[in-house]
């Protein structure tokens, strides 16, 4: 049903781009706004599905540009948002507390069992 009227009425697109803006309180704003969607996507089993439509549109792109901007809140709120919807893949490059220190886990991918063929 959400989804439905994100693109009956096309508002998902112009309020991502409201990510780019200048202004911590408005990207705050949006980033409250997309938590509320993604709330109620969630009790109505749609957050797959706008989880897509963010992705398709930038949203994903401009939430991890966000993750270095220098406002305290932006970055919390970002990293939120990432880690709640779309951090499925990107779990095991998270950096991890090791003895006070940030470590990022640089392991390589393993070759698959009995090698490549070709």
């Amino acid at each position: 049903q959400i989804v439905d009227l994100i693109e009956k009425y096309n508002i998902l697109k112009p309020f991502i781009d409201l990510l780019d803006a200048q202004d911590p309180r408005t990207i705050i704003v949006v980033q409250t706004g997309l938590s509320n969607l993604f709330a109620l996507a969630e009790k109505l089993g749609g957050t797959e599905n706008l989880c897509l439509m963010v992705q398709k549109m930038g949203g994903l792109d401009k939430l991890e540009s966000l993750q270095r901007h220098e406002n305290g809140e932006v970055y919390k709120k970002t990293y939120a948002i990432i880690d709640a919807y779309f951090d499925e893949v990107e779990q095991e490059l998270a950096p991890q507390e090791v003895n006070g220190a940030l470590e990022v886990n640089a392991t390589q991918p393993k070759d698959p069992e009995g090698g490549f063929t070709f």
